[in-house]
């Protein structure tokens, strides 16, 4: 599973992106879910090690609840089963309204921009 995003810069604890950004899982099955209109929460940055507010990145939901969250040491990662921001699906298979992972690999590609 996975997240594309149009936009890294840091947001210090605020939400970013477009609505061209979505989630994707490949197991069971191939899926998108794509951005819809309801919310406007795409992706959230935050690396600052003296602000309040949570360290990592999530992509949908809101502060706390995010659709996809990995916080800034990969140990407290998870998924929700739905979020106002993306379409419906699971990302990976459920075990009630949040489901807890360990990161085994994680790759970040780049493609144009700075």
């Amino acid at each position: 599973f996975g997240a594309v995003s149009t936009q890294w810069s840091d947001g210090n604890g605020k939400f970013a992106g477009s609505p061209e950004c979505f989630l994707f899982s490949l197991r069971p099955k191939m899926q998108l879910m794509l951005a819809e209109r309801r919310g406007g929460n795409y992706v959230y940055l935050n690396a600052n090690a003296k602000s309040y507010k949570p360290r990592g990145l999530g992509f949908g939901g809101q502060e706390g609840y995010h659709r996809l969250w990995f916080d800034a040491d990969f140990e407290d990662c998870y998924v929700l089963e739905s979020d106002a921001t993306y379409g419906p699906g699971p990302l990976i298979p459920s075990r009630g309204l949040q489901t807890k992972f360990q990161v085994a690999r994680i790759e970040v590609w780049g493609f144009g921009g700075q």
